[in-house]
C-alpha cells in the first residue's frame, strides 16, 4: 500500500510538470500576440500649418484646426522652421505624433 502512495504521488508530481511544460510557450505566445498591431498600417496624410522649434522638438502648428503635432524627423523639419509648409506622412493620433515622409514649403 504505501509503494501505490508513493507512486501515486510521483505521478501527480510528473502530471503538474507536464501540464506547466507548455507555459512559457503560450505565454511568449499571448505576449506577441498582445504586442502585434491590431489595425494595418495608416496611411499617409498631408497637414499643412507652420513649423515651430521648442528645444529640440519640432511641431506643426495647424493654425486652421488649432492643432499641433510633433514631427519625428528633425533634420528635414529644421529647415523649415517659421515657414509655412505641407507635410506628408502617417499621423500616430494617440501622441499626435507625425512620422514624417517628406515636408515641401507651403
Amino acid at each position: 500500500m504505501k509503494k501505490f502512495s508513493v507512486l501515486v504521488g510521483v505521478f501527480a508530481v510528473l502530471v503538474v510538470l507536464g501540464s506547466m511544460a507548455g507555459t512559457p510557450i503560450r505565454a511568449r505566445a499571448l505576449v506577441a500576440q498582445a504586442n502585434a498591431p491590431s489595425t494595418p498600417q495608416a496611411t499617409a496624410q498631408t497637414f499643412t500649418g507652420t513649423i515651430a522649434k521648442s528645444g529640440d522638438t519640432f511641431t506643426l502648428n495647424d493654425s486652421a484646426s488649432k492643432t499641433t503635432y510633433t514631427l519625428d524627423d528633425t533634420q528635414r523639419a529644421s529647415q523649415f522652421v517659421g515657414k509655412s509648409v505641407k507635410v506628408t506622412g502617417t499621423l500616430d493620433s494617440q501622441t499626435k505624433m507625425i512620422h514624417v515622409q517628406s515636408i515641401q514649403a507651403g
